[in-house]
């Protein structure tokens, strides 16, 4: 958050609207901490600084550059933004959220990848050298981008001999692109346009655009609209946020013939939504646990369960 009269930058204190203002970041990397320090000292920022509510600092780290995402009702005018990219170090570009499903930008409008933060995957996943996921600010991504290359490659073990895959939660395809090579056909889904069209940008990219589809629908409709057609996949990716998934309880074990693949990030819910998957006709086959972050409580599972 950005506080009006000063343009520090901080978090807002549990319990409280008042801010806690940092300077540095002690698991950011240091290209993240050089922008979060300098950014509060440059004049053009003391210019804009007061249109601005809150403020994303993210990093690219295949080109080990930042890039900003600004939350201002007012967007500022373009050169005040390109003077602000070009005084920050190691920034590459900067979007502004001012209204509408997805944000204005990039700014300067030249930047390479229309100023999208760019990720590296194995070779082994993809033949494109190099091979990269694209994604713009605001779009979610994984923190510990090494334990989630970790992930994709597990997954990739477990997708063997399924001629279509759908994930109905698939963000910019984050879990489902490692597939697409080993697959016949893949759909993956998701309510954010962002990361609909970072999906469609990265799958063109690697060359995989004619194996593999983005839409922006919710699982709910995705499923129902496959459970209307008669239509099943034999294997299915779940990859919810915090609440889980039992809301598509109702139409997932018609839709899934086969195999069920359950990415989760709070075990809770899951251990929930796996009773009620084991009571819908669908057994645990195996649970992996991934650190995702360290010395902390929080994990990431990986549950994979097979229809009886």
């Amino acid at each position: 958050h950005v506080e009006p009269s000063t343009g520090k930058l901080g978090f807002v204190k549990r319990k409280s609207h008042d801010l806690v203002f940092i300077d540095r970041c002690l698991l950011g990397e240091e290209p993240l901490n050089a922008v979060l320090k300098a950014l509060p000292e440059a004049p053009v920022w003391r210019r804009i600084q007061s249109f601005v509510k809150r403020i994303k600092i993210e990093y690219s780290p295949a080109d080990e550059t930042v890039t900003l995402l600004l939350w201002s009702p007012i967007v500022p005018q373009a050169r005040d933004l390109e003077e602000l990219v070009e005084s920050l170090p190691r920034t590459k570009s900067l979007f502004v959220w001012s209204r509408g499903p997805e944000p204005q930008g990039p700014f300067p409008g030249s930047v390479s990848h229309g100023g999208r933060r760019l990720f590296p995957v194995p070779e082994a996943f993809f033949e494109t050298q190099p091979p990269l996921y694209f994604a713009r600010p605001g779009v979610f991504t994984q923190a510990n981008w090494e334990i989630n290359l970790q992930i994709m490659a597990f997954l990739r073990t477990l997708a063997s001999e399924a001629p279509r895959v759908l994930d109905v939660h698939s963000g910019m395809g984050n879990f489902l692109l490692p597939l697409v090579p080993l697959v016949e056909e893949a759909l993956g889904v998701d309510t954010d346009i962002g990361a609909i069209r970072d999906g469609r940008y990265t799958a063109e990219h690697l060359g995989l655009s004619g194996k593999v589809r983005f839409e922006k629908l919710s699982a709910t409709e995705i499923l129902v609209e496959t459970w209307k057609a008669a239509e099943k996949y034999p294997l299915i990716i779940l990859d919810p946020p915090r609440g889980g998934c039992r809301e598509l309880m109702r139409y997932l074990p018609d839709v899934a013939s086969d195999r069920l693949i359950y990415v989760s990030c709070d075990p809770p819910t899951l251990a929930r939504d796996l009773k009620l998957l084991l009571d819908s006709g669908f057994e645990l086959e195996r649970l992996w646990a991934f650190d995702m972050f360290p010395q902390t409580y929080h994990l990431e599972a990986v549950a994979l369960l097979k229809r009886k």
